[in-house]
């Protein structure tokens, strides 16, 4: 290395007092390895203390070839967490920023709460200039403590404390353990996912495949730490069985705490759908044991869904007579059955549009979104129903094809208009008003005719009653009369007078107004 690509003297001197806190935090448990018996385990700890020794004089002076050969020897003699933190130093700076940060937090998983402070500093600060885009690699195999490399460079023992970080392209895993090597060929490795590798050294054996990120819920929420981390234990292998992964614990719990029912959120499909998009799950796994884990009597595991937004698995156990170590010998079970119903289960997807567009799509009575909608679903029988102001609810029963797209077009209907009765409802508009008064003249004048010709009417009627009677009573009975009444002029005249007088009053009163 050239003097003009070599840090400055500044950093080599902050590099010293890090590797001075390190080996100083690490001293009593490196001198605990090495107090071992001088031959087995014993040999081969001290051995790597002294390769790392090497490795770490190397470092602080600017020999990286040489840091990287003693410390990658080291590690293979005894995978200590120390020679993690010095590698990751050392690709930091051989600026390979990617295999810094892996390395730095496989031994802060490794080491846990007992990182020195300057180091957990150093380390944070560098990890935050880093980009976040990249792949995590978890790999899973049955030959515990066999050594892997990325690449040719050593990466870890397994079971590895945390999953690999790479940047996606081409890279090639070698695992060795007891003199016997297996290297994949090149595996291409997607950007930006969470990825599984499945490696098996007899077998010569390694499967690449994407997985699936699953968050586990433990109910009920009281549980204590270590009882989740053992339930966690239990679940993992069937969850990786079914190319998954877990969510980490703490970053799950500080996610419940943010939707909206952190208590009930295992029965709220809403708090689900919430909890999974935090956290950018596929799916959410909660266990469920009632009353408590120290009296079981139930056990029940269910998958949802978060891409389909329904449950894609439930299985249950029950026993009145349980103790906790038997019911927890049954999660591993009901675990895996429910995840491999799940993996098993048909899928197709759903394409719902309406005219007009906007209408609301309610699938179970939740609201699953507005027309345009389009949706993964589990395949077999659907029930639909969409609703929009000012229109008819529109009910509809599809069926979801396996791997095919279903659609689904409805032209929402507008409600009847209501038949109104014209006798009681609508108004009747008249050219007049229904009633109106006759003139004041016409009342006056009628009543007068009218009067006045009853008056002469009753005048005619006695002058004809006197008609032909004697003017002079005769003195004696039975006496013929002297002179007679004869009234028949003006009878007749009276009584048409007065019948035509009252006629015409009558006329006037009783025809209607113009």
């Amino acid at each position: 290395m050239s003097l003009l690509t070599l840090p400055s003297v500044r950093h080599w001197i902050s590099l010293g007092v890090l590797i001075v806190a390190l080996f100083g935090a690490s001293v009593g448990t490196m001198r605990g390895r090495v107090c071992v018996a001088a031959t087995g385990q014993g040999s081969q700890t001290a051995a790597a203390q002294h390769l790392m020794q090497e490795g770490s004089r190397a470092l602080a002076s600017g020999n990286l070839p040489l840091a990287l050969q003693k410390l990658e020897q080291a590690y293979l003699k005894a995978p200590l967490p120390e020679v993690l933190y010095l590698l990751g130093k050392t690709a930091q700076l051989q600026q390979r920023d990617l295999a810094a940060v892996d390395l730095y937090r496989r031994y802060l998983a490794a080491v846990e709460d007992s990182v020195p402070s300057p180091i957990n500093a150093e380390i944070q600060r560098f990890v935050a200039t880093v980009p976040k885009s990249y792949t995590e690699l978890e790999v899973v195999s049955v030959d515990v403590g066999a050594v892997l490399r990325v690449d040719g460079r050593v990466v870890g023992s397994l079971p590895l404390a945390a999953p690999l970080i790479l940047a996606a392209g081409m890279h090639r895993f070698e695992l060795a353990k007891n003199q016997h090597k297996f290297e994949t060929n090149v595996l291409q490795i997607p950007s930006d996912q969470r990825v599984q590798l499945q490696l098996a050294l007899a077998s010569r054996y390694a499967v690449l495949t994407v997985a699936t990120a699953v968050a586990l819920l433990i109910v009920p929420p009281t549980v204590t730490p270590d009882v989740k981390a053992q339930l966690t234990q239990q679940i993992t292998p069937a969850v990786q069985q079914a190319h998954a992964y877990l969510i980490p614990g703490t970053q799950t719990e500080a996610a419940l705490q943010r939707t909206s029912a952190p208590a009930e959120c295992e029965q709220s499909v809403d708090c689900l759908e919430q909890l999974a998009r935090q956290l950018e799950a596929s799916q959410v796994l909660s266990l469920t044991i009632l009353p408590s884990v120290d009296t079981p009597k139930l056990v029940r595991v269910r998958l949802f869904d978060a891409e389909i937004g329904a449950t894609a698995g439930a299985a249950e156990d029950s026993c009145d007579s349980c103790v906790a170590d038997s019911i927890k010998d049954r999660i591993p079970k009901l675990a895996q059955q429910v995840l491999k119903a799940a993996w098993n289960r048909g899928r197709g997807s759903v394409q719902i549009t309406s005219e007009p567009p906007g209408a609301v799509v309610m699938l179970g009575g939740r609201v699953m979104g507005k027309t345009p909608f389009a949706r993964d679903a589990f395949d077999g029988p659907l029930d639909l129903e969409l609703s929009l102001d000012g229109f008819l609810r529109s009910r509809h029963k599809i069926e979801v094809a396996h791997g095919r797209q279903t659609a689904l077009a409805v032209v929402l209907q507008k409600p009847a208009p209501p038949i109104a009765s014209a006798a009681v409802n609508a108004p009747v508009a008249f050219d007049k008003p229904l009633t109106s008064r006759r003139p004041i003249w016409r009342w006056v004048t009628g009543g007068v005719i009218t009067g006045a010709g009853i008056i002469l009417a009753g005048f005619g009627f006695s002058a004809l009653a006197a008609n032909g009677t004697c003017v002079v009573d005769p003195a004696t009975p039975g006496a013929v009369c002297g002179t007679v009444r004869n009234t028949g002029t003006p009878t007749g005249a009276l009584l048409g007078t007065g019948g035509a007088l009252t006629t015409v009053g009558v006329v006037l009163l009783a025809l209607p107004p113009k």
